[in-house]
């Protein structure tokens, strides 16, 4: 079965009487995991946030159905028969993969054209489609949240006057609705089986309590146990009742208007990120790559007072990117919000670094010039350690939606401005500094920076303020050098975040990269750094 057949299937499931149930129940118990027991959990049995985003993109192309199903066992089966199609959906794009390895194992190939051979191989769109659709989020919610503000600071006045878009209310209503999802979610415990067997366990270790629970309760039964809260209804004396265990399941992703103050303006809120399902609403959402709504309004409207949140991450994403794709379209403000992106991208790099180096041996927007008057390039993070130095570019790039649907013009030039113009610019940096007659000079002041020491070994690193979906096998695959020239570490600014908040000592920063590095020519002097 093609990718396209089974997207089709996948349709026709989601169209079943009483599966926006089943799929409630799924992202449940995908996205609410117990951080004691992260160890112990296969992330690959699970939904990733692409795979939701897909369902739930299907699901409001038309309008909602909340006709409860025929019973409880339909859901059961609903829910399996979702994995077994998200996994022929997986399996469908690895195929290409598998008949273009064998065709290539069949050939002979020659070590001096190995990157070259590895990028026609690895760095066409037909083997990056898979693995940006299934590649992992790369960064936390909570990141989305706290650079918010830092990423749209010039930007405030546009978004208030245009979208009454406010930076900080829009973090306080992101965690209210946070608060409210995980204080409902709490009714509900998780793992009971599993708590079950281990207390089993301890009165008599000797006996099969895996086997022994599975003979007691089907495997349905126990799977319900944990839902047991819902179906019972206090208000009256703990009533059982399977038509409200429906309603408390769907109100368990849902926020109302009267959650929040007066003193947000939550209306404009929803309108900047809600949609309401009907039919024809995403029909241009039609397979992998493909616009969906519901990654930029990921809130889904049930009436004038209730608003279904499927997943929390799905909205910090929206709120961090939308903005952006707000101000562009306006044509007398995009050249402006290009020129603040690259201001914020080198104060977050500068920022994040300075707390490791030091403000001492951090320099911001650096200007080479070995000729007066002329500038031969620049630097955007110039640190420095010794005789060592750390030489970054950053950019604000993301993938368009044509490189996600495996365009090859579109990867390539996406990747050009992410990370090979980067690369390109902290070469030309990296000579100019090794021939020893280049000056730096501080843009912003116009002085000279004299190094105390002459720099023996230049790290290259490459940064985008947005989440890059294979970025490092993009970079290790596609990067475009001669053999003797060094890789570059190239890193979001999430990561960057979290390298520097682990490793805040300079010494232990460069140690670490000189621990991930391979050296492509020991002879080579100076030393060439690979790190992806």
């Amino acid at each position: 079965m093609g990718t396209q057949e089974i997207i089709e299937e996948i349709k026709k499931l989601i169209n079943t009487k009483g599966y926006i149930y089943a799929l409630c129940m799924i992202i449940f118990e995908d996205f609410h995991v117990n951080p004691e027991k992260l160890h112990e959990i296969n992330h690959r049995e699970k939904l990733s946030v692409n795979e939701a985003a897909l369902l739930l993109g299907f699901l409001i192309q038309n309008k909602l159905d909340f006709t409860m199903p025929e019973s409880l066992q339909d859901l059961t089966q609903m829910k399996k028969m979702t994995y077994e199609l998200l996994e022929k959906l997986h399996q469908s794009f690895m195929k290409n993969f598998v008949e273009k390895l064998e065709k290539e194992i069949k050939k002979t190939h020659k070590k001096e054209n190995y990157r070259a051979d590895q990028k026609e191989f690895f760095g066409k769109g037909d083997m990056l489609v898979e693995p940006i659709f299934y590649s992992g989020t790369g960064v936390y919610d909570f990141q989305h949240l706290e650079f918010l503000e830092r990423k749209y600071k010039y930007d405030k006045k546009w978004l208030t006057e245009e979208k009454n878009f406010d930076l900080i209310e829009t973090q306080k209503i992101v965690s209210q609705i946070k608060k409210i999802l995980q204080k409902k979610s709490e009714i509900v415990e998780m793992g009971l089986k599993e708590e079950m067997i281990a207390f089993m366990k301890e009165k008599n270790p000797d006996e099969d309590w895996e086997k022994k629970i599975e003979e007691v309760f089907t495997k349905e039964r126990i799977e319900w146990l944990q839902y047991g809260p819902l179906f019972y209804d206090f208000e009256k004396n703990g009533e059982f009742d399977q038509n409200l265990f429906f309603r408390n399941l769907i109100d368990l992703f849902t926020i109302k208007k009267s959650d929040f103050n007066t003193d947000v303006n939550i209306d404009s809120f929803l309108h900047n990120f809600s949609i309401t399902p009907e039919r024809d609403l995403n029909t241009q959402f039609k397979t992998i790559g493909d616009y969906n709504i519901m990654n930029s309004h990921p809130i889904i409207k049930i009436d004038s007072e209730r608003y279904f949140v499927p997943t929390t991450f799905m909205l910090c994403q929206a709120v961090y990117e939308s903005p952006f794709y707000w101000m562009i379209k306006d044509e007398s403000y995009k050249d402006q919000v290009a020129k603040n992106r690259g201001i914020v991208g080198e104060e977050i790099a500068y920022d994040f670094l300075s707390r490791v180096f030091g403000i001492n041996r951090t320099f911001k927007s650096i200007k080479i010039e070995t000729k007066k008057g002329h500038d031969d390039t620049d630097i955007d993070v110039f640190c420095v350690l010794g005789s060592k130095a750390l030489c970054v570019q950053v950019k604000s790039k993301s993938l368009t939606l044509l490189s996600r649907q495996g365009d090859d013009v579109k990867l390539q030039k996406d990747f050009q401005s992410a990370v090979q113009d980067a690369y390109n610019q902290g070469l030309i940096s990296r000579q100019k500094i090794f021939e020893r007659e280049a000056r730096l000079i501080d843009k912003k002041t116009g002085n000279d920076i004299i190094l105390s020491e002459e720099i023996d070994e230049i790290y290259l690193m490459c940064i985008t303020t947005e989440n890059y979906p294979t970025l490092a096998h993009q970079a290790r695959v596609m990067l475009d050098k001669k053999d003797d020239e060094p890789f570059s570490i190239v890193l979001t600014v999430f990561d960057l975040e979290l390298l520097a908040h682990y490793l805040n000592d300079p010494y232990e920063f460069l140690y670490y990269i000189r621990q991930r590095t391979s050296l492509m020519d020991l002879d080579c002097t100076p030393k060439t750094v690979i790190i992806c």
